[in-house]
């Protein structure tokens, strides 16, 4: 949505909430929350190459060890 499609949304949501279509003042404030500041986009999840779980595997060698690594390192790939 392009600025102009936004405040194009903006100003419908406004005219809804006055009379005499009302809608309720939080759920009209809720809406333009939305339009100007969205949600970023949804992120893509990463995963682990073969190769990068065959190097995980020989470097550790505990299950729990090898548990921790893959978690470290999904989160490390999936800004988390």
């Amino acid at each position: 949505m392009d600025d102009r499609e936004r405040l194009e949304a903006i100003v419908k949501v406004v005219r809804q909430y006055l009379p005499p279509d009302g809608i309720y003042g939080k759920e009209a404030m809720g809406k333009i929350i939305e339009l100007v500041d969205p949600l970023p986009p949804k992120r893509e999840w990463v995963g682990l190459t073969r190769d990068e779980v065959l190097d995980i595997e020989e470097t550790t060698k505990h299950p729990l060890g090898f548990y921790q690594v893959i978690e470290a390192k999904l989160k490390e790939k999936n800004g988390g």
